[in-house]
């Protein structure tokens, strides 16, 4: 698969979102990828989020990551960390893809750090099945936005992420219905260094098998 760049409008605001789309075929489901905190330099090129494309293509998925708003080479817009505005940039990156790629089904909505936040803001408002956290930080997560999801969750967090402490993640997440729980052992919060082969590993025992995708 080779790689497109789009330019996303944000409807109703005079910002754009800078894209990377992976598009294996029109048919092929397809998986947005968010990345972490736009105000602290999180943009598509963070090592989680090559990570977490690489993973799910072969899964056997496209995938679409996306800048938020002001961020990366050529988004345009203020950058901000609310909820919000990070929720109309991620349903911007999904009703985009009606017209960059029509008819293709939308398997994933994912994020990395700040960008779960995001993801899970839009499944909520799409009802969309199924979403997939890395690193979700309990910090910026609104308990009452996760209450009213009632999708199944993926949830990839480090056994040393300081933003998101074990002891927490398992209370609130271990005992969710329709709740896939992976701790990382010994992987911190930025995954630093080898730690995203650690994450690779735990993407390929929670994703599907590519000929789950296939037509039949």
């Amino acid at each position: 698969m080779s790689a497109r760049t789009l330019s996303i409008p944000v409807a109703g605001t005079p910002h754009k979102l800078e894209a990377r789309l992976f598009a294996a075929s029109p048919d092929r489901p397809l998986a947005v990828i968010a990345p972490p905190h736009p105000v602290y330099g999180g943009t598509i090129g963070n090592p989680v989020v090559r990570t977490l494309e690489q993973a799910f293509q072969d899964s056997g998925l496209s995938t679409l990551a996306f800048n938020f708003r002001g961020t990366g080479e050529f988004s345009v817009g203020e950058p901000s960390g609310e909820e919000e505005p990070a929720k109309q940039d991620y349903l911007a990156a999904v009703q985009h893809l009606s017209s960059s790629l029509p008819g293709t089904p939308l398997a994933w909505l994912s994020g990395y750090s700040f960008g779960s936040v995001a993801a899970l803001a839009a499944a909520v408002e799409l009802d969309f099945p199924r979403v997939l956290l890395v690193g979700p930080p309990f910090a910026l997560l609104d308990p009452a936005l996760l209450a009213a999801y009632r999708g199944e969750l993926t949830v990839l967090v480090g056994s040393e992420d300081e933003y998101a402490p074990v002891e927490q993640v398992r209370e609130v997440f271990g005992m969710r219905p329709h709740t896939r729980l992976e701790i990382l052992d010994g992987i911190e919060h930025f995954f630093f260094g080898s730690s995203v082969q650690v994450l690779a590993k735990a993407l390929t025992r929670v994703l599907p098998h590519p000929e789950a995708h296939r037509a039949p």
